[in-house]
């Protein structure tokens, strides 16, 4: 009698393992689709954030007005990638100049946000510029927004575009609210680019 019990309950004991061993491909596989729908998530809701470069007077972890990712709308325009939008944060003023090239861009911003002209005489990096700038010995141009390029197309709705500019103390160097060049495209939607003027009371007869 022992040894038929014994017969028979081997099979049993056979049996358990391989239940237990069916449930961890299951559990592995819920725990993966699981996983997949958090990352899932997670990525199309970053790139739903992702399209919009904010600047602010401080920084954070660029998410929003309330978090901005830069100070600075030249560093935000380097940074921002064909199609994005650069969004100056609050009714403050940010200083120029900003040079947009090779990108499609729109720049726009809090009601009152605007780009104004550094207190003291900021030159555009020749790096900045078209080549023929430096080969033909040619002055910076003096703008508070330049854009340029074939490749170029810029956007620029709701914001304040504001001199008087420093210059460079001399008559012979154009003074520009937005300056597009080289094929480049601006559009302007519902701006206000005003006092482009030299600073310097001293040239006005020039």
């Amino acid at each position: 009698m022992d040894e038929i019990s014994q017969v028979m309950s081997e099979p049993v004991k056979q049996q358990r393992p391989r239940r237990r061993l069916w449930l961890i491909p299951v559990i592995a596989l819920a725990l993966v689709l699981a996983l997949g729908g958090v990352l899932y998530f997670n990525i199309g809701s970053v790139s739903a954030k992702s399209n919009t470069v904010y600047v602010g007077p401080t920084t954070g972890n660029g998410t929003s007005c309330a978090s901005p990712g830069f100070t600075s709308v030249q560093a935000a325009v380097d940074a921002a990638t064909s199609g994005q939008t650069v969004f100056l944060c609050g009714a403050n003023a940010y200083p120029g100049p900003v040079v947009i090239t090779g990108k499609t861009l729109t720049l726009t911003g809090t009601k009152g946000a605007s780009i104004v002209a550094p207190a003291a005489h900021t030159p555009i990096a020749p790096s900045r510029l078209p080549a023929y700038f430096t080969t033909d010995n040619l002055f910076s141009p003096e703008a508070l927004v330049f854009v340029w390029g074939a490749t170029t197309k810029a956007t620029i709705t709701g914001l304040t575009i504001s001199g008087p500019l420093a210059g460079n103390g001399g008559c012979a160097n154009d003074e520009y609210g937005v300056l597009v060049l080289n094929g480049g495209t601006a559009t302007l939607n519902n701006d206000v680019v005003q006092n482009i003027i030299d600073s310097n009371n001293t040239l006005y007869g020039c």
